[in-house]
């Protein structure tokens, strides 16, 4: 029986590192003074003052959060939901099938 929750705990953190462990490694080589990438030259902060020099990165960013902002609808339990609330959540339980997303 213990045999389970290790492979199980083996997997998570298989699929885990899968996922961010190339995040990690961009994140790493961002500081890398190279322009290539291909061989580590030495650290430098020189892209991220480039980045937050550019007025039309700092505005596309500024627009997608504005977007965001704007856009966004905060989830509802199920409980509380109903189907014309328009949220996208669960139909509520009790309402024959609870699995059925809303149309």
């Amino acid at each position: 029986m213990l045999r389970r929750p290790v492979a199980l705990w083996a997997a998570a953190a298989a699929g885990y590192a899968f996922l961010y462990v190339p995040l990690i490694i961009v994140v790493i080589y961002s500081f890398n003074n190279s322009r290539l990438n291909a061989e580590w030259v030495g650290f430098t902060l020189d892209w991220y003052d480039k980045l937050f020099h550019n007025q039309e990165m700092l505005s596309a960013a500024g627009n997608s959060l504005k977007e965001m902002k704007e856009n966004h609808k905060p989830l509802k339990s199920p409980s509380k939901c109903t189907p014309k609330c328009g949220c996208g959540s669960l139909v509520p339980p009790g309402s024959g099938n609870p699995g059925r997303l809303l149309q």
